[in-house]
């Protein structure tokens, strides 16, 4: 089981992650982008190490529940992009990012992506990025997650509503794609 699920902040990825994570036994990847500080996630570097970083976590793991995909990481580097300044320095980390981006993706690194296609009222958690961003970065990955799932053929729903609802949808859709994949990995709490 590897399902990542993906949205912008303040939409209850991680709350939702850790429901699935509770019904179906998988390794929980969270925060991975938390690691860095807010002042240092602006810089395109940084960002690109947020890449790097999410991909390590995966790999580490035959299966797992992530609150984030880099479908997810690619929407904030390409925001941090559009908002810097395009010159000789920029370019060569954008296609470093690009070549990291699609051979991970590629690699089909996801069974099951779960796009939250819902927000909420920004919090300041400690670590978040206040920024008035997150319609941005909504639109974002609205483009991205179906272009990206649909050329790499990596399933992927939408779900919103409270936390039972959106459960209810991921059920149906984990178990149809358990019982045509790999059933003997699939086993519920």
């Amino acid at each position: 089981m590897r399902i990542g699920i993906s949205g912008t902040h303040c939409c209850g990825k991680s709350t939702l992650a850790k429901s699935i994570a509770e019904k179906y036994p998988a390794p929980f990847i969270t925060k991975v982008a938390d690691k860095f500080s807010k002042t240092d996630r602006t810089s395109l570097e940084t960002q690109y190490d947020i890449l790097k970083a999410l991909i390590r976590e995966e790999k580490k793991n035959l299966h797992f529940i992530n609150d984030r995909t880099v479908i997810d990481a690619l929407a904030y580097f390409n925001y941090r992009y559009r908002l810097g300044e395009k010159n000789s320095i920029t370019a060569p980390i954008y296609g470093k990012y690009m070549n990291t981006f699609i051979g991970y993706i590629q690699t089909k690194p996801y069974d099951l992506i779960i796009y939250v296609d819902d927000a909420l009222p920004i919090e300041d958690n400690g670590t978040r990025d206040l920024e008035n961003n997150q319609n941005e970065i909504w639109e974002n990955i609205d483009t991205m997650l179906p272009f990206y799932s649909d050329m790499f053929s990596i399933p992927y729903i939408k779900v919103r509503g409270a936390t039972h609802l959106r459960m209810k949808k991921i059920d149906k859709a984990v178990k149809n794609i358990y019982s045509q994949k790999r059933v003997d990995d699939f086993v519920t709490a």
